[in-house]
């Protein structure tokens, strides 16, 4: 990633939190509840419900905590 985005500067960093918050985190929250729903022996339809009712706003609180960290 460094080689496409580059190491120093704003963009480099911002594109970085920009690409984990956006695209990374929430596929692992959804992965996440998914696999505890399974090994919760859940319906796939409970789990499925789980993560579409729970992901975004874990997601959104998720960005008012560590875009500004970072």
């Amino acid at each position: 990633m460094e080689s496409a985005l580059g190491t120093s500067g704003a963009y480099p960093i911002a594109a970085k939190v920009l690409l984990d918050q956006a695209g990374y985190t929430p596929v692992w929250y959804a992965i996440f509840f998914m696999s505890l729903g399974l090994m919760e022996r859940r319906p796939v339809g409970e789990i499925v419900r789980r993560v579409r009712d729970d992901v975004p706003g874990l997601v959104v609180t998720n960005w008012m905590v560590w875009v500004p960290v970072t």
